[in-house]
C-alpha cells in the first residue's frame, strides 16, 4: 500500500521536472 502513494509522488516530481526543463527551452 506505501508503494502507491511513493509513485503518485514520483510522477508528480518528474512532471515538475519536465515542466521546468521545458519552461528553459
Amino acid at each position: 500500500m506505501q508503494n502507491v502513494p511513493s509513485t503518485c509522488v514520483r510522477g508528480l516530481i518528474w512532471i515538475n521536472i519536465t515542466h521546468l526543463l521545458v519552461q528553459q527551452l
